[in-house]
């Protein structure tokens, strides 16, 4: 009777360690998502930072009217000119998909069109460096510092300065 219950509590021991690992690390996982200012960190085409909040801007960097005009006009132009890439991009995914979907893939076939992806990512990110060069360029040396300043670190993700996160940590058991 004595060896059932300890054998009983054992188990809920061990149970209860690897929840409560398993509750920490989500907690962490959270943390590392969020940035620090999210409202002036997002991953729309073309945008550094606040600038597609030409208003928010204004306030944080001290920008005059003539720079919020001019930031609000250059954004527009980047935005329509990534959408045009990107309805390029959609329908090429999509052929990608169907060509891996075929019982005898073709390698070839597949390769051009991963080629063809790559250029329009490539027109992509240029896009978006030519934004953010256009926009630094409306900037006086200390706004552009303030803004620099105020953009969020990206922080390592785990697996590259660490044990991946489906591994088990030595000693976790």
């Amino acid at each position: 009777m004595k060896k059932r219950i300890i054998l009983t509590l054992s188990v809920m021991a061990l149970i209860s360690a690897f929840a409560a690992d398993a509750i920490a690390q989500q907690a962490e996982r959270r943390g590392r998502r969020q940035s620090p200012a999210p409202a002036m960190h997002h991953r729309c085409p073309g945008g550094p930072m606040i600038f597609h909040n030409p208003e928010a801007a204004r306030k944080i960097l001290g920008l005059n009217d003539s720079q919020v005009q001019r930031i609000r006009d250059i954004n527009i132009n980047y935005k329509k000119q990534g959408l045009s890439i990107q309805e390029k991009l959609a329908p090429k995914r999509i052929h990608l998909k169907r060509l891996l979907m075929e019982d005898n893939v073709n390698l070839s076939q597949v390769r051009t069109q991963l080629e063809e992806i790559s250029k329009l990512r490539v027109e992509l990110h240029m896009l978006r460096i030519r934004h953010k060069i256009d926009i630094d360029g409306i900037l006086t040396a200390e706004q552009r510092s303030k803004a620099r300043d105020m953009h969020p670190r990206r922080v390592p993700r785990r697996g590259h300065d660490g044990p991946p996160s489906h591994r088990r940590r030595p000693g976790s058991m």
